[in-house]
């Protein structure tokens, strides 16, 4: 099932600053599916974060998004390491 991408601004800035850095492997764009984020060990978030979703790109890089099922959409809105996302 194909789900189309958003970027929040949190994640653009985060991301630019990955990049950067030179970790380029993210779950891009434009054909993005559940599935595909599964191997990286995806899990709903609890307490604040409940509804979203985290991701571990790496075993401390995490990506956190959200799913609009109704819309097909798929909201990519926080990347970046454990300390740095849950201070």
């Amino acid at each position: 099932m194909r789900y189309h991408p958003r970027y929040a601004h949190a994640f653009k800035k985060q991301y630019k600053k990955l990049q950067h850095s030179g970790l380029k492997k993210i779950a891009t764009a434009l054909d993005v599916t559940i599935e595909t984020l599964l191997p990286y060990r995806a899990h709903k978030l609890v307490g604040r974060l409940e509804g979203y979703y985290e991701c571990h790109v790496q075993p401390d890089w995490l990506l956190v998004y959200r799913v609009c099922e109704d819309e097909k959409i798929l909201e990519l809105v926080a990347t970046g390491t454990h300390s740095s996302l849950f201070e």
